[in-house]
């Protein structure tokens, strides 16, 4: 009974092995079928005879218990390559397990590097978030100044534009005072010309009359003697190739005035012009 309650627990035990070795689906793993077997076979004939049916004699009895004895060492035989069978499938087991805690710590080692990136990259995005905040700020403040100095570019063309406008007046009222300075001049000078012109044609007329007077002169002594003229001096020969008309200096001047009025804005005096007048003027003054 204790070999047949073995047989039993041997029977149980392959057949949590073969449920354990089913697949996803039920079936087997690769390996063989327990209940292919020839000892399994045996084993399950012999008990379905013991308890089936009485022995009927002793001969039975013995040849049962042989072949029970035989059975029971393909049995042990069985039942070592079945614990050889899962020894190499714990070993198995622990060499995938010990795969898989390696894969597990490369697995690990990259999530780990992973998260050291991570970090770092976070760390540079805070850090060009931080630059652009910086940039922003700067942009801000370029505007800023770009606004500012369009306004003083703004208000310094006004004050350009004005400057202009007031150096044009005053540069106007400098140019009409002086052309009223220089025509003030002009009529002094022309006044100054006229008096000068009017000494001279007095004294042209002066001499013109003595002239006259010395011809008669000399003509009433040469009646007088009865004889030729006598040769005038070198000077009244001069004075006589230099009889021309008598012209009225208020006239000229007043044509000169006239014709400077026509030319308008033409007619300018400089510095040496006047200077020149002046000489002229002096000149025929230490003439006279």
């Amino acid at each position: 009974m204790a070999k047949e309650g073995r047989g039993c627990r041997l029977v149980r035990e392959l057949s949590l092995r073969q449920q354990r070795q089913r697949g996803p689906r039920g079936h087997l793993a690769p390996r063989q079928r327990l209940d292919t077997y020839p000892a399994v076979v045996a084993e399950r004939a012999v008990l379905t005879s013991r308890f089936g049916t009485p022995s009927v004699n002793g001969l039975l009895r013995d040849e049962a218990y042989a072949g029970t004895k035989s059975k029971a060492f393909e049995f042990s035989l069985l039942f070592d390559r079945v614990v050889g069978d899962y020894d190499e499938d714990v070993c198995s087991g622990d060499n995938e397990l010990c795969e898989a805690k390696e894969a597990n710590a490369v697995q690990q080692s990259r999530l780990d590097e992973f998260a050291e990136q991570n970090r770092v990259l976070e760390r540079d995005a805070l850090s060009v978030q931080k630059s652009k905040k910086e940039c922003d700020d700067k942009l801000a403040k370029v505007k800023s100044r770009c606004t500012k100095a369009e306004d003083e570019i703004f208000s310094l063309r006004g004050e350009l534009s004005f400057a202009s406008d007031l150096q044009s007046t005053r540069i106007g009222e400098a140019d009409a005072a002086a052309r009223d300075e220089m025509a003030r001049g002009f009529e002094g000078r022309v006044s100054e010309v006229a008096g000068l012109l009017a000494k001279i044609g007095g004294k042209a007329q002066t001499n013109m009359l003595d002239l006259a007077e010395i011809e008669a002169n000399l003509e009433f002594i040469g009646l007088h003697q009865g004889s030729e003229l006598p040769v005038p001096p070198t000077e009244i020969k001069k004075l006589c190739r230099q009889k021309i008309p008598i012209y009225d200096a208020h006239v000229v001047a007043d044509d000169d005035v006239e014709a400077d009025a026509t030319d308008g804005d033409d007619a300018e005096v400089g510095d040496n012009d006047v200077v020149a007048d002046d000489d002229e003027d002096r000149d025929e003054e230490i003439e006279d």
